[in-house]
């Protein structure tokens, strides 16, 4: 019989038994995760007070109700860590840490401009000459259009056996 009263592990936890995962995973060493989240933490509080005592809103509620979050610190930023690695989706996070893949976003979004004063955050560049710039922009697809009243032998598609648009 399962013990019901056993603390769940959070993700960091579980991720640290295997260090070659968490590397792998998330691109950075447990020793430097936790610097960076030693860095994150104030920054995040600062940030999270800023918002809450923002005074040009009409609140119908105290400072600090609402629903909180259902993962903690450390378990946000490793969900950011992982999807700047591998660019999954956010159904697949939401898959993997529990949570709704619509939360994924709202987890995640405060943390990436803090983050971003901590570290340079890796960006996806990619060098493409004129040429293949614009073969991504012509694409042969016809379009069913209807028949003009004058000019219809430029429009008609003997392929299609129709009138028809090239996009």
């Amino acid at each position: 019989m399962k013990n019901k009263n056993k603390k769940k592990l959070s993700k960091v936890s579980r991720l640290r038994k295997n260090p070659l995962y968490f590397r792998r995973l998330t691109g950075i060493t447990a020793e430097k995760f936790d610097e960076i989240c030693e860095q994150l933490e104030p920054k995040y509080q600062e940030f999270n007070r800023k918002r809450l005592e923002n005074k040009n809103k009409n609140r119908k509620r105290r400072v600090g109700a609402g629903s909180q979050f259902k993962l903690a610190l450390e378990d946000r930023l490793l969900m950011l860590l992982i999807y700047y690695r591998t660019y999954s989706t956010h159904i697949f996070l939401g898959f993997l840490f529990n949570i709704n893949d619509s939360n994924v976003g709202r987890n995640i979004n405060p943390l990436q401009p803090l983050l971003a004063g901590i570290f340079k955050i890796p960006e996806k560049k990619i060098e493409m000459s004129e040429d293949e710039i614009t073969d991504l922009f012509f694409d042969g697809t016809e379009q069913q259009t209807n028949r003009p009243k004058k000019g219809q032998k430029k429009w008609y598609s003997g392929k299609k056996k129709r009138h028809t648009i090239k996009h």
